[in-house]
């Protein structure tokens, strides 16, 4: 062999495992991310998906919602049945029957708010989760293929025992 070709040999792979080592430093990166800053990375993902970025975070939106939904029942129960009228068309039967009817629709969006809610943080906790999973998988693979190259992997490896 030439030392052309010995030298662009070398090369390619000082090349590769500098690929590979910034590939394991990066993959280390997201699964710190999405270890240490799970919900952030949940509401990144709900983001994506489709929720507006002004509705909050999931966690605070689905706390209001169950909220809402115990005044709603709390309502519906009650009737709107109205012990000291503070105005007269409260003691209307007709107004009492159209506030539990607002309440009675505002529990169904309500429920299927929350439902939608806990479905899409689901769907993206799966999706972190299988992330994580072929992140570790490769890992081991890139793991393997260093030492083919006769790399030192210590660092790598030590840092794999640790999570």
């Amino acid at each position: 062999m030439s030392k052309q070709k010995k030298k662009n040999k070398e090369k390619s792979k000082t090349t590769r495992i500098n690929e590979l080592k910034a590939e394991i430093k990066a993959n280390d990166e997201m699964l710190k991310k999405n270890k240490d800053k799970r919900k952030l990375q949940i509401q990144i993902g709900l983001i994506k998906a489709g929720f507006p970025p002004s509705s909050g975070m999931y966690d605070i939106l689905t706390e209001k919602l169950e909220f809402d939904l115990k005044i709603n029942k709390i309502c519906i129960d009650s009737k709107y049945e109205v012990v000291n009228p503070t105005f007269k068309f409260q003691a209307d039967p007709e107004w009492q029957k159209l506030q539990v009817t607002r309440c009675i629709n505002s529990k169904e969006e309500n429920e299927a708010n929350l439902k939608t809610v806990k479905e899409s943080v689901a769907k993206v906790e799966a999706a972190i989760d299988e992330q994580n999973e072929r992140i570790v998988a490769r890992r081991l693979q890139i793991i393997d293929e260093l030492k083919k190259l006769k790399q030192d992997v210590s660092e790598f490896e030590k840092t794999e025992k640790k999570d």
